[in-house]
């Protein structure tokens, strides 16, 4: 499966200086914050535009269509925290609890705790091996930065819904799945960000991400790969992911609407 997906997140400045910019540790989230995020409606008001210096984007025309807010809290407090011991926050999102170290250098992503996952209805705990790297400080103008990251899980089917493997005609042991993350951080941009209400100084970073996930069954005792049998599950296969994220450098308690 390949995907192609261009996404921009814009995090408000409290201050307005026209030049280049350092983003500080200080900008990472902690427990307590309370992240909201709001899509626009009208997408084609975003041009991410070209590399360079002093640049401006005017996104002063976005209109938000649809909001929602993920509440960072204690790991300690998390149904999961069992999984993710050195953890110091998680995140709440749809689909379970994400798990984060933080450093005075980087937030990593220890692994998550999800109802589902690559199409398979259960429960389970990944854990990345290493852990991913989400963010870094300080960061500046013509930082390049490589991530590296896997899991591999595997579970009995017993803890599956039998509809899952309604139309197989053979019975199975175990699942196992299998993920690796590839990514290349390149901040190519800083400038000016215009939103609805202010203008704030900021970098722009691109990220591209590759992402391979393998989901196999365990048929008398042999690991088959779904591919080879011809099924195909969401989140399977070879995925590329573009993201451009905007960068200011601001305390936390940040909001996007």
């Amino acid at each position: 499966m390949r995907l192609l997906l261009t996404s921009l997140v814009v995090l408000l400045s409290g201050s307005a200086l026209l030049a280049q910019i350092t983003v500080t540790n200080s900008t990472f989230f902690a427990a307590g914050d309370t992240l909201r995020l709001a899509t626009a409606g009208n997408p084609e008001a975003i041009v991410a535009g070209g590399v360079g210096t002093n640049l401006s984007w005017d996104f002063s025309t976005l209109e938000m269509d649809t909001a929602i807010q993920i509440l960072v809290k204690d790991a300690a407090t998390g149904s999961a925290f069992a999984s993710f011991p050195s953890a110091e926050v998680f995140q709440e999102t749809g689909f379970g609890e994400t798990y984060f170290n933080i450093t005075s250098t980087a937030i990593t992503n220890l692994g998550f705790l999800t109802n589902g996952f690559a199409g398979v209805p259960v429960n389970i705990t990944p854990k990345y091996n290493p852990a991913l790297v989400e963010r870094r400080a300080p960061m500046n103008y013509i930082d390049i930065n490589t991530a590296e990251a896997s899991f591999l899980i595997s579970f009995s089917t017993e803890i599956v819904p039998d509809t899952f493997f309604s139309g197989v005609p053979f019975k199975q042991d175990a699942i196992r799945v299998d993920q690796m993350i590839d990514r290349v951080d390149f901040v190519d941009a800083w400038g000016t960000t215009s939103i609805p209400g202010a203008d704030y100084p900021c970098l722009r970073e691109r990220r591209r991400t590759i992402s391979e996930t393998t989901v196999e069954l365990q048929i008398f005792g042999l690991w088959v790969d779904l591919g080879s049998l011809g099924l195909q599950f969401p989140a399977s296969g070879r995925i590329p992911h573009w993201r451009t994220t905007i960068f200011p450098q601001r305390k936390r308690n940040r909001s996007l609407w």
